[in-house]
């Protein structure tokens, strides 16, 4: 049986987790839009710092004041918005798991500097089965995900698939707490995102 933290059968959330869906619950849900402000009256900080998103979801930056840019910090090179003026707009899909450091090129040394964590997906296919889903399109070239797990009982994280440009993967396995993470990566250079966020799901 698949649960995370509350009542058998049921859709649940936990913290820092990803969504679960036991074997014919509903749907996953739909892509959404996650804000962000830009230099709020003036100040060189992203508004909220820190945000959550999941797979697909499109993460705007509106700018509040002028002079200030949304870049990846990765090293990934995924995105730019150049610099823009008050009202200017900006938006990004994160189509694979990991967490995303960005900052405001002009303002990074004061501290302008932002992290978007997308968790991987979990998904039922038995009381005892998953799918881990860490990407929601097939990467550019030289991009690969890795995918970690911490089994019941561990107390360390180890790879499972290292290198994958999969989208997901099904798993069997035994009952207890068990924690998936994910994160990009440039295979030809090494540059990656930090981890993602753990995906929590429990067998009993």
């Amino acid at each position: 049986m698949l649960v995370l933290g509350c009542a058998v059968a049921v859709v649940c959330v936990g913290v820092g987790a990803a969504v679960v869906h036991a074997a014919g619950a509903r749907s996953a849900p739909k892509a959404k839009t996650v804000p962000v402000t830009v230099g709020p009256s003036g100040n060189k900080v992203f508004s909220p710092a820190v945000v959550k998103a999941k797979l697909g979801d499109t993460v705007a930056w509106t700018w509040g004041s002028s002079n200030h840019t949304s870049t990846d910090a990765t090293g990934l090179g995924l995105w730019d918005s150049g610099t823009r003026s008050i009202n200017g707009s900006f938006n990004f899909t994160f189509a694979h798991a990991g967490t995303y450091n960005y900052e405001c090129t002009i303002h990074v040394f004061s501290g302008m500097t932002g992290k978007v964590r997308v968790p991987l997906a979990i998904a039922s296919t038995s009381a005892t089965s998953i799918t881990l889903t860490w990407a929601t399109v097939a990467p550019p070239a030289n991009l690969v995900e890795d995918v970690q797990q911490e089994a019941p009982g561990a107390t360390k994280f180890t790879t499972i698939v290292n290198g994958s440009s999969a989208l997901s993967e099904p798993l069997t396995l035994t009952s207890g707490a068990w924690k998936f993470r994910a994160r990009y990566r440039n295979a030809s250079t090494g540059k990656k995102t930090s981890w993602s966020p753990a995906a929590k799901v429990t067998i009993t």
